[in-house]
């Protein structure tokens, strides 16, 4: 049975949390219930991808989240290239 108190945990914040909550917030307002993308586009999408045999493990949906993948790979690899030799030279000694 769902009561109305666990319904109103979400409006309950975390003070230490305000500020970026806030902003959040702020983010989806400027959406103003328009999605970035076309939602007939997208459903195809997924309806392609599910029909394969073996489907990606992930689907980047729009430009703004291959952007936002290319980055976080770039910057993955940066770091790993910063510390290949101290993390690579962890293993026992033979």
């Amino acid at each position: 049975m769902l009561t109305e108190e666990s319904t109103n945990f979400a409006n309950n914040p975390i003070a230490d949390y305000d500020g970026r909550r806030e902003a959040q917030m702020e983010f989806w307002k400027g959406y103003n219930g328009q999605p970035a993308g076309d939602p007939a586009k997208l459903a195809q999408a997924l309806l392609s991808i599910a029909s394969q045999s073996t489907p990606p493990r992930r689907f980047l949906a729009g430009a703004d989240a291959v952007g936002t993948a290319d980055q976080v790979a770039r910057d993955l690899q940066q770091q790993t290239d910063a510390y290949r030799d101290p993390s690579s030279s962890l293993g026992y000694d033979q």
